[in-house]
């Protein structure tokens, strides 16, 4: 099942009153079905979904052409293999590269498991 952010929000609300009601049972109908009303009210178990959307970066360039410009940070022949199965002219030009950003990546340290991970 695919959800939406909303949607997701409301199966979560759903499954902590489902919970909480088989959990603490209640015998009595009336006071089940006011507790249940009450639990599906909007805030008391959670608050509406909060949903902002975040700016896109500045484009300027293709990746072919950061390819040709940057050789040494990006492979030759990448955008050849990204065009297999994304139409990279369909979509807008990346970000520029940020002075230094590659001398920054490579003295990243390493985990343990080599994956990357920054020591902490």
């Amino acid at each position: 099942m695919q959800f939406t952010p909303s949607s997701a929000a409301e199966h979560l609300k759903e499954s902590v009153a489902s919970y909480i009601e088989s959990q603490y049972r209640i015998s009595h109908p009336l006071v089940f079905s006011e507790r249940s009303a009450l639990l599906r009210e909007p805030g008391v178990i959670a608050q509406e979904p909060f949903i902002e959307a975040t700016p896109a970066f500045a484009t300027a360039r293709l990746l072919r052409e950061l390819e040709q410009q940057y050789p040494e940070i990006i492979r030759p022949g990448l955008s050849k293999l990204i065009e297999h199965g994304v139409p990279v002219d369909r979509f807008p030009p990346v970000h520029p590269p940020r002075r230094g950003a590659s001398k920054k990546l490579q003295r990243l340290p390493q985990s343990a498991s080599g994956h990357g991970n920054r020591l902490r």
